[in-house]
């Protein structure tokens, strides 16, 4: 891996090599990949967001886009590409999603020149667009063919998409049902039980709970009671009077 950045008369200019790569933990790290992905981040921001064809989100590592067509893969291709060439960082197929939004118009359901949209607004309608998709990605970008067409898409900790008709919170609250659990089956001192909920179970909700609002707070909140019961081994009638 290397890191290069361009100079004022437009020249790329090397910086400095890593010859075994960015080792988790280094106090570098935090350094190393900004220094690195900065220049092809500048070029995505003037290609794709300066231009009007999408947006562009960067959060440590992982980069997200919303291109309001299909086509506009092709300019993003062009920029991992440089990234690759410049900087080693390559995509992996395998952590690689596309999440379409939109659907084309029977009438207009053309792989070279894609025509009016209309939202998706059910899973039953995802199956033809998803095959859609596969096949303009073989024909126009074979090379990113591999990647994956879903209805959703996990970023940063949430689950994104179109069809998901507020289930953003399934998979955390789940998680948060299982911790639970754990540690009512520790069986520790309330002060210890008190410490391990708040630390290891409730905080996996903390963070989409600031921006995705559960659709049934009143099942949320009964569900919550009957776990702090098996925590701290007293009748669930207690603590219903005592929250009422």
């Amino acid at each position: 891996m290397f890191a290069v950045a361009r100079n004022s008369q437009g020249f790329w200019v090397w910086l400095f090599g890593i010859c075994s790569g960015v080792i988790q933990g280094c106090t570098l790290s935090g350094l190393l990949f900004p220094v690195a992905s900065d220049p092809w981040l500048n070029e995505m921001k003037a290609k794709i967001v300066d231009t009007g064809v999408g947006r562009v989100f960067a959060c440590a590592d992982d980069v997200g886009m919303v291109l309001f067509s299909i086509r506009s893969l092709i300019i993003a291709q062009e920029v991992f590409k440089h990234a690759e060439t410049l900087a080693l960082l390559k995509l992996k197929p395998v952590k690689c999603m596309l999440v379409p939004l939109s659907k084309m118009l029977p009438a207009t359901f053309d792989l070279a020149a894609p025509g009016p949209l209309v939202c998706i607004s059910s899973s039953a309608e995802f199956a033809d667009v998803r095959a859609w998709c596969k096949l303009w990605l073989q024909q126009f970008l074979p090379s990113w063919a591999t990647f994956s067409v879903d209805s959703s898409a996990v970023y940063l900790t949430a689950r994104l998409g179109p069809t998901l008709e507020g289930k953003q919170l399934d998979e955390p609250i789940a998680k948060w049902v299982s911790r639970s659990r754990l540690v009512a089956e520790a069986g520790a001192a309330p002060l210890a039980s008190a410490s391990l909920y708040n630390s290891r179970a409730l905080s996996v909700t903390c963070y989409l709970a600031q921006f995705v609002l559960p659709a049934r707070w009143f099942v949320l909140e009964l569900l919550e009671q009957r776990m702090l019961t098996r925590i701290f081994k007293f009748p669930y009638i207690f603590l219903h009077v005592a929250v009422s």
